[in-house]
């Protein structure tokens, strides 16, 4: 009976979570440079779980902190102190869930055939100038934020 509902338990939590592997083209204004990587997105009800495989870099967002894990190095970053960060995240989980309500809490949603271009409301409008992504119903093909800074992200599901 304990063996049934420890295995039922570990398969519903295996069931609520998503993974995804996907890459990720980083282009950062201040240094003039891209960085590109690799890495698994898992989301959760209540997180976001990032792998970065190459540098092995763990990024687990919950919704006020994120903490970042480098080769055993820990670090917690509050976010109420980074808003940009924050949007992201929810930002992506709103994409990859087709979150519409979330969505149209800070963007305005414009459909070119498959294209889809965000714009942000004045609530975000200084931490993000510009989003642009792709999407079948299974599957992201691609996502392009344009950062107020210049800095910009690409990412895109590999398998």
């Amino acid at each position: 009976m304990i063996k049934t509902l420890i295995f039922s338990t570990l398969f519903m939590l295996n069931s609520s979570a998503k993974t995804i592997h996907f890459s990720e083209e980083k282009y950062y204004e201040a240094l003039e440079k891209s960085f590109s990587q690799e890495g698994n997105i898992t989301f959760s009800d209540e997180s976001i779980e990032i792998v970065y495989f190459e540098d092995k870099r763990k990024l687990l967002y919950t919704e006020d902190q994120l903490k970042i894990d480098k080769e055993g190095e820990k670090k917690t970053i509050d976010l109420s102190d980074k808003p940009e960060i924050s949007i992201f995240f929810k930002l992506f989980r709103a994409i990859y869930f087709n979150d519409q309500e979330t969505l149209n809490t800070f963007f305005t949603t414009e459909k070119l055939k498959e294209l889809t271009i965000l714009s942000p409301l004045p609530l975000i409008a200084k931490h993000i100038k510009k989003v642009n992504y792709k999407k079948t119903e299974k599957k992201l093909i691609f996502l392009d934020i344009l950062f107020s800074s210049e800095d910009r992200i690409h990412i895109e599901e590999l398998d």
